[in-house]
C-alpha cells in the first residue's frame, strides 16, 4: 500500500508482521498481533508513510527499501537466541511456502545496511535484549539498528503487550508531531496510557518495556502546504533570474 509522502519531510516503512499459525514447528505458536495491524495503519495515515503490511511485508519487499527512509517502524514477532545472538530474527509475513530463512529478518542482516534514517522504532518484543558479550555489550535489535547508522532508537526490554504497546506508539508519533522531543513524546504518551488504565493495565508490565535511546531531539516534519509554498517561491525566483538576465541582455544590446 503505497501513499504520497510529505514533501521535504520525513518518509515512514511501517512493517507488520501479522503472523498465523501454521504447520511449521518452529513458527506455530506465533499468534496474530491484530493491534499492531491497528498502529501501523493509524501511522501510516498521520504520516502518509508507505505501509507494508501482511503478504506486503516481505523480506525482499522490505530490504529493497529499508535504506531509503527517514523513520523506519517495526511491529513484528522477535525470536531471541541467546545462544547466537546474531541468529536472532524478526519473524516477517507467515507464509508456509518459504523456509525460514526466507522468512525471517536476521539480526546479522540488519548489522550489514546502511540506514538513512534518523529513528528507528522497533515496536516488537525484547528488542532491547540479548546477550551480553564482553567488549561489545548486548547484542540487540537496537544495537544492530545503531550499528547500521541510525542515530535514535525507539526499543523494548521485555515482552510487550500488544495492545497498551499500540496505544501508547499511536500517541507517541501524535506527540511527535506536535514538535516534542522523542523521550518527551514518549513520556506523554505513556501518561496518556495511564490515565485511560485500570488497576490492572496500568501495572509496568504493560506500559515501561519501550524506552529511548540514543538523540533524543525532536524531528521536524515537514507538511505538504510548506511543500507548495516552496515550490512556488522556487518558480518565482526563477521567473525573476530570467527576466533580468533578459533585461540586462536587451540594454547591453541597445548601448552597442
Amino acid at each position: 500500500m503505497n501513499k504520497q509522502i510529505l514533501p521535504f519531510g520525513f518518509l515512514l516503512f511501517v512493517c507488520a508482521s501479522i503472523a498465523a499459525q501454521d504447520t511449521l514447528k518452529t513458527r506455530a505458536s506465533l499468534a496474530p498481533l491484530p493491534f499492531a495491524r491497528i498502529e501501523v495503519q493509524y501511522i501510516s495515515d498521520l504520516l502518509s508513510g508507505e505501509l507494508l503490511l501482511g503478504k506486503e511485508a516481505t523480506k525482499k519487499n522490505i530490504l529493497n527499501s529499508i535504506e531509503k527512509y527517514d523513520i523506519i517502524h517495526i511491529a513484528a514477532h522477535t525470536e531471541i537466541n541467546e545462544l547466537n545472538p546474531l541468529s536472532s530474527k524478526f519473524h516477517l509475513y507467515n507464509n508456509p511456502n518459504l523456509d525460514e530463512e526466507d522468512e525471517s529478518l536476521f539480526l546479522s542482516r540488519i548489522y550489514s545496511l546502511q540506514l538513512n534514517a534518523k529513528m528507528a522504532v522497533l515496536s516488537s518484543c525484547n528488542t532491547g535484549t540479548g546477550k551480553l558479550q564482553k567488549g561489545e555489550g548486548i547484542i540487540s535489535f537496537a544495537r544492530a539498528f545503531k550499528f547500521a547508522g541510525c542515530p535514535s532508537v525507539i526499543m523494548s526490554l521485555w515482552a510487550i503487550d500488544d495492545i497498551s504497546t499500540a496505544t501508547i506508539m499511536k500517541d507517541f508519533y501524535s506527540e511527535l508531531k506536535e514538535n516534542k522531543p522523542k523521550d518527551v513524546a514518549l513520556r506523554e504518551a505513556k501518561l496518556a496510557y495511564l490515565k485511560k488504565s485500570n488497576s490492572k493495565t496500568a501495572a509496568p508490565v504493560f506500559w515501561a518495556g519501550t524506552v529511548p535511546i540514543g538523540n533524543l531531539d525532536k524531528l521536524e516534519f515537514g507538511s505538504p502546504l510548506n511543500g507548495v509554498l516552496k515550490l512556488v517561491y522556487s518558480f518565482i525566483f526563477l521567473l525573476l533570474l530570467t527576466s533580468m538576465m533578459f533585461y540586462f541582455i536587451k540594454r547591453k544590446k541597445k548601448i552597442i
